[in-house]
């Protein structure tokens, strides 16, 4: 066993430390705090939201458990881990945003429902998700009508497009890498996988040949997109929406609401 030199020993016991005066700060920092409720599996989340918060935000994040294949009594059981998952997020400290980070999950259970959970253990704190979000950024940027690229099924595509025309964005074409094929072969979370290549040139086919969308919508927060959403929009001439830089825009938005309001 290593023992430490004689004169590396400490000087007493108990009490004889010298107190030293410090000041204290309301928070660590003047940026807001982002609080992110992500999937175990989700690789990409955290890079591509930090890439489109950049300095303008500090994120802080958890993680809930949830298999691909989003069956009801998985997502079910999502509804206590988002609580729990809500409650690790700086315990004692303050976060000015809480994100719930999946898209398709938000699509099964609602924003309401999510943003329920979340403030039933962060009372009054803003709550948003990639769905929410992307509603926002769409209003935002005068979108009515969207082309959808996903990587998802058939029934959670269904669930996105519902979602999306029921508050107001008439979902106009879809494609999909239909991951859930692949993951069979790869035993792991596949939209991970999927090269921003190939969403790049998935989103310019998508959004060229459907006139009618006045953007394309990129969903799911395992795409990597942050690299190839401004060259595919400069080519289409359109917006090119992915769910990662929505949920960046909008946790910013309530973020400085939130403080306007402080103040």
């Amino acid at each position: 066993m290593r023992t430490l030199p004689e004169h590396a020993a400490p000087a007493g016991g108990e009490g004889s430390w010298s107190p030293v005066p410090c000041e204290l700060d309301a928070r660590p920092w003047a940026a807001p705090s982002i609080g992110l409720i992500a999937l175990a599996g989700d690789a990409v989340i955290e890079p591509e939201l930090r890439v489109f918060l950049a300095s303008d935000a500090h994120l802080h994040t958890t993680r809930v458990a949830l298999s691909s294949s989003m069956k009801p009594a998985e997502l079910a059981g999502l509804h206590d881990a988002i609580a729990r998952a809500a409650r690790l997020l700086l315990p004692g400290g303050r976060v000015d945003v809480v994100a719930f980070g999946c898209t398709s999950a938000a699509a099964a259970l609602g924003s309401h429902a999510v943003r329920t959970l979340i403030r039933r253990v962060r009372p009054g704190v803003e709550t948003t998700d990639p769905l929410d979000a992307s509603l926002s950024e769409l209003a935002h940027r005068g979108v009515r009508s969207v082309a959808v690229l996903s990587p998802y099924t058939d029934a959670v595509n269904a669930r996105v497009s519902a979602y999306l025309s029921t508050n107001g964005v008439e979902v106009v074409a879809g494609a999909t890498f239909r991951a859930a094929g692949v993951s069979d072969a790869l035993g792991r979370t596949p939209a991970n996988l999927i090269t921003p290549s190939s969403i790049f040139d998935a989103a310019l086919d998508l959004g060229g040949s459907t006139a009618s969308a006045d953007a394309v919508f990129v969903s799911c927060t395992g795409l990597r997109c942050a690299d190839i959403l401004r060259r595919a929009e400069q080519t289409l001439g359109k917006p090119v929406i992915s769910s990662n830089q929505a949920l960046a825009a909008h946790v910013l938005r309530l973020a400085r609401s939130a403080r306007a309001r402080r103040t």
